[in-house]
């Protein structure tokens, strides 16, 4: 009896010692696993992160490209409505005194004033030879009603459009700018026999007209005597 009573005791002990030690290993195990299920949550809303993160540079980086190609344009009243595949660009008509201006500012050393300072109308802004002559036409600041740089803004840029249309007007791109006007003039001047025929009408009183290709496009030039009086595109951005 006093053996049974030994063994159950000594039983009895052996289970105190040994199942707190399995529940302290077992409690180990649970804190290892939760941990590594935590930094598993981290690591997914890191890469979470990373992703929106991408995913809105790239929505940036796109933006500018929204609209897609330009379908069509229309005159309404005072409004020009440039309609792309994916919206629309509105340009109302602004004051003659924008590209005056504008004009002024870009060209500041080729402009000259007069005894009031006001802007001379003759002022060159530029200079363009005909390709074997020694003649040279003119670019000039103009006027909204005649003829130059000033002309050409308020009829055909959007930003610059003074309200003034024709049947069938046509218009550069928003994003022209008075280089890109001038290298257009330069290469309708150098296409096929153009500078032949200008030097040939250097002294006609009356206007004519000059078609020719920049950057695949095709533009018309129009010339009274030496200096230009208008420039617009022929195959692209007309308005309906």
């Amino acid at each position: 009896m006093k053996r049974l009573i030994a063994s159950l005791l000594t039983l009895s002990l052996f289970s105190f010692a040994v199942v707190p030690g399995f529940a302290m290993e077992e409690s180990s195990k649970y804190k290892t696993v939760q941990s590594q299920i935590n930094q598993d949550k981290e690591s997914e809303q890191q890469e979470k992160e990373i992703k929106d993160g991408e995913t809105h540079l790239e929505a940036e980086e796109v933006q500018p490209l929204f609209w897609g190609a330009l379908v069509r344009i229309v005159i309404e009243g005072v409004k020009l409505y440039f309609y792309y595949e994916r919206g629309q660009e509105v340009y109302e008509a602004v004051a003659e005194s924008k590209a005056e201006n504008a004009v002024e500012s870009y060209y500041e050393d080729e402009i000259e004033y007069d005894i009031f300072g006001n802007v001379k109308e003759s002022s060159v802004l530029r200079m363009f030879g005909l390709p074997g002559y020694s003649e040279n036409v003119y670019l000039t600041y103009g006027d909204a009603d005649s003829d130059g740089m000033v002309h050409i803004l308020t009829r055909h840029h959007p930003e610059y459009w003074a309200g003034e249309t024709k049947h069938r007007n046509s218009f550069f791109n928003p994003d022209t700018t008075f280089s890109d006007i001038e290298d257009i003039i330069e290469s309708v001047i150098d296409y096929s026999r153009n500078a032949e025929w200008m030097y040939d009408n250097l002294d006609s009183w009356g206007t004519k007209a000059y078609d020719g290709y920049h950057d695949g496009e095709i533009y018309r030039v129009i010339m009274s005597g030496e200096n230009v009086v208008s420039v617009f595109p022929i195959s692209y951005n007309q308005a309906e």
